[in-house]
This record gives C-alpha cells, sequence and structure tokens, in this order.
C-alpha cells in the first residue's frame, strides 16, 4: 500500500482585528466586549492567558499603528505629538483638521477589518478549544452590535 503523500491541510482561526478588543481590552473602563475578562479555574484560566498572550502581541501592533496614524493626522503639539482637546461632554478626543480625520477614519477602519491569522499547531489547538468553550459559555449578555461581532467570532471558531 502506498504512503499517502497528500501535505496535511493547515488550519487555522481567522478573526478580524477589530474582534480583538471584544475578546480582551485593557481599557479598564469598556463597556462592551472584554469576554475573556471573567473568572475562570485552573486549565481554563491558563488556556485563556496563553491565548491572551497570542493576542495582545497583536494588540500592541494595532496601537503602534494607531498612534502612528495619529501622529500623521492629528494636530501637534511643539514636541509633534497628538493635541488632545476637550468635546461639549468635558471628554476627551484627539483634535483634528476635517479632511484629516477622514483620511485617519479611512486608514483605521481599513486596519480594523484586516484579518488575523492564528495557525491552529499542535501546541496551542487545546488552548484555542477551550478558548471557543468559553467563550460558548458566555454569560455576559450582549448589546445588539456586540452580538453581532460575537457571532462573527463564534462562526470563526467554528470553521476551524
Amino acid at each position: 500500500m502506498a504512503k499517502d503523500t497528500t501535505p496535511e491541510k493547515k488550519v487555522a482561526l481567522t478573526l478580524k482585528n477589530y474582534h480583538l478588543t471584544y475578546l480582551f481590552d485593557t481599557n479598564p473602563s469598556a463597556t462592551q466586549g472584554n469576554w475573556l475578562n471573567t473568572p475562570l479555574h485552573n486549565k481554563q484560566a491558563r488556556a485563556r492567558n496563553r491565548f491572551l498572550k497570542i493576542i495582545s502581541e497583536r494588540n500592541q501592533e494595532l496601537e503602534d499603528n494607531r498612534m502612528e496614524l495619529l501622529k500623521q493626522y492629528c494636530k501637534k503639539d511643539k514636541e509633534g505629538e497628538p493635541v488632545m482637546k476637550k468635546t461639549d461632554n468635558g471628554l476627551q478626543e484627539y483634535d483634528f483638521v476635517e479632511e484629516e480625520h477622514e483620511k485617519f477614519q479611512k486608514e483605521y477602519g481599513e486596519m480594523q477589518i484586516e484579518d488575523f491569522v492564528i495557525d491552529i499547531l499542535p501546541s496551542n489547538k487545546e488552548d484555542i478549544m477551550i478558548v471557543r468553550d468559553i467563550l460558548d459559555d458566555l454569560k455576559k449578555p450582549l448589546e445588539l452590535r456586540e452580538s453581532f461581532v460575537y457571532e462573527e467570532v463564534m462562526t470563526a471558531f467554528e470553521k476551524i
């Protein structure tokens, strides 16, 4: 009998960059998402933490890219750093010239919808399956928009 030489099919989890903040947002005042910021025991906690390590590298890369875009398109202070302004309701936001804000929004939006592909390897498969189960058992009520993102994320996990 001939040995099967068919290359092994690569399996991957394909998320969008904007899914990452729903999975885990480092902003302590985040009101949506943070689905993985939940108390877990032992094996689940360890698997979640290893998964977060994978996505945190990408989150940092995205944040660095966002800051570069802000430096490119915002009004700047004397040191070349983006300027903040107070809104009518007292919040702080970056200060843009209108046309530059539109350019920032376009580029930032394109970056957010790019794919983030995590190769499923023997070394991470169990962790990713545990994270899928954690998300599948999510007890947090979801707002409408958040529920659409949750559906996208769960569909991505089901494809692996």
